[in-house]
């Protein structure tokens, strides 16, 4: 957790109106995560959210200024696909699935590297770069369409059919 707080100290001085949301279910060991983020909180600059409805979160998604996926190691990180479909541009770990997943479509960090994540986040939302903004938007947009309900379920019709 000391690596998010030192991560988002320079980001929140350069960009002070930013605010964090983090959204999901609170895992393993995480009253110390949010005691840390507890100051935050209180001056109204972080948000912990719960149970949010799809459509809301579809929103969140598209006005978020980016999602970022930090995971060391994950499945699928379906909240990446979700933000790209819904408009949003993607920072993500550089970890094998995130690569096969989002392909180019995302900024991409060392999740052991504080500075690195830091760099990557501000690349994708310091207005004087917005051209790298718009061109991960644009991008998530072609990548989304992969995994489009109509798309995913006849593969899975076939699949199921073959069993």
């Amino acid at each position: 957790m000391t690596g998010v707080q030192t991560c988002a100290l320079p980001i929140l001085e350069r960009f002070p109106a930013l605010k964090l949301v983090v959204v999901g279910k609170l895992g393993w060991h995480h009253k110390s995560i949010v005691k840390k983020f507890r100051p935050w909180m209180e001056r109204g600059d972080a948000f912990l959210l719960e149970d949010v409805p799809s459509a809301d979160l579809r929103l969140l998604y598209k006005h978020a200024r980016a999602t970022v996926c930090p995971s060391f190691g994950e499945g699928f990180d379906f909240s990446g696909v979700e933000a790209m479909k819904s408009g949003g541009a993607v920072v993500a770990s550089d970890i094998p699935v995130h690569h096969e997943i989002y392909a180019d479509a995302a900024e991409f960090f060392n999740p052991y590297g504080v500075d690195e994540a830091a760099r990557a986040i501000e690349n994708v939302i310091d207005p004087t770069r917005s051209a790298r903004r718009h061109e991960l938007i644009a991008k998530g947009a072609l990548v989304s369409q992969r995994y489009a309900h109509e798309v995913i379920l006849p593969q899975w019709e076939v699949f199921l059919k073959s069993l």
